[in-house]
């Protein structure tokens, strides 16, 4: 009989028929006593055949939601994946457990709600592993699909590589009784906080390390500009000491050069000549260096043949004038 007035509670006015909500008392599970690892990786959880039956009578609103209330009081919500579990039981994901803080066999009761379509979530990472993936928007958005319902405050569990990723639901919209929204065929503009172990820099004492790295690359190039300017003008200078010494050698040079090949005026020192062309009987005793710049002179035309008939020509002058004799000549008549 007991038995049959729980039944019969679960549908006001004997049977329940016309009645628009579901509300049941459920020992619960995890999908682990089942061997349904899989359903870990989602929101959905697994009910008796008997609230399948129950909700075809009711006139309620598709995609069937439920909230699950625990013993202490925790709250969550959920969606529905089989109605194959033994009659009295359900089985949820154990990270669900975890948040209604129940342990296995513990009972709960289950109610079904009408959520409104999510439009915004932002959610928060536990750990800076889940932004070492190489997209992790794209991660989330795919095991989401999993998902039926996101409610406030609580963590879920999504898996990827074999790693498990626990993400805290810090913010919904729109903002209802609930505390719950649907993501089943909307659109939910999704943000990132910043994970929870993560330790925000010390910015000031950055800025100041940059400012000294800064100041300390500054005085070093100074220096180093310093010193190659002072180095280019050690240079220069030299190089226009050197092209000085050069310019001075040069000079040297040249005017040593000039002297030697032009000779030296020396007075009085010039040499007679006569319309004949015979040189002179005084510069006849003068010395060899005299006869010999004579020679050399550029002004001498005359060869040195020419020289040695006009010496024996001067010889037979001087023989004739020492056999003359005044008035000795033979007379000669005109007959």
């Amino acid at each position: 009989r007991q038995d049959n007035m729980s039944f019969f509670g679960n549908y006001p006015g004997f049977g329940g028929f016309g009645a628009n909500s579901f509300e049941k008392t459920y020992r619960c599970h995890s999908v682990a006593v089942i061997n349904r690892t899989e359903l870990e990786e989602g929101g959905k959880i697994i009910l008796p055949p008997s609230a399948l039956d129950i909700l075809s009578r009711l006139n309620i609103v598709y995609p069937m939601l439920f909230s699950i209330q625990s013993s202490k009081g925790k709250v969550t919500h959920c969606g529905v994946l089989e109605f194959v579990a033994e009659e009295g039981r359900c089985y949820i994901p154990y990270w669900m457990m975890q948040n209604l803080l129940m342990e296995e066999g513990e009972m709960v009761t289950i109610k079904n709600v009408s959520l409104p379509k999510g439009t915004f979530v932002k959610l928060q990472p536990h750990s800076q592993t889940f932004l070492d993936m190489t997209n992790p928007r794209a991660v989330l958005e795919r095991a989401l699909r999993s998902f039926a319902t996101l409610t406030k405050d609580e963590v879920i569990m999504i898996k990827y590589n074999n790693k498990n990723y626990y993400i805290t639901v810090l913010e919904i919209k729109p903002i209802n009784p609930h505390n719950a929204i649907t993501i089943i065929e909307t659109d939910v503009d999704l943000e990132f906080a910043a994970p929870m172990d993560y330790v925000e820099p010390d910015y000031s004492s950055l800025i100041n390390n940059n400012v000294q790295n800064n100041n300390n690359n500054n005085n070093n190039n100074n220096d180093n500009s310093i010193s190659s300017i002072a180095e280019t003008d050690c240079h220069v200078v030299d190089d226009l000491k050197t092209k000085r010494k050069r310019k001075r050698k040069r000079k040297l040079k040249n005017s040593s050069e000039n002297s030697k090949s032009q000779p030296k005026f020396e007075p009085f020192k010039g040499a007679g000549r006569s319309c004949s062309g015979k040189i002179p009987r005084a510069l006849l005793t003068n010395s060899d260096t005299s006869n010999t710049s004579l020679n050399e002179s550029p002004n001498n035309n005359l060869s040195k043949s020419t020289n040695n008939v006009d010496d024996n020509n001067d010889k037979d002058d001087e023989d004739e004038g020492r056999n003359f004799l005044a008035f000795s000549g033979k007379g000669n008549s005109l007959k």
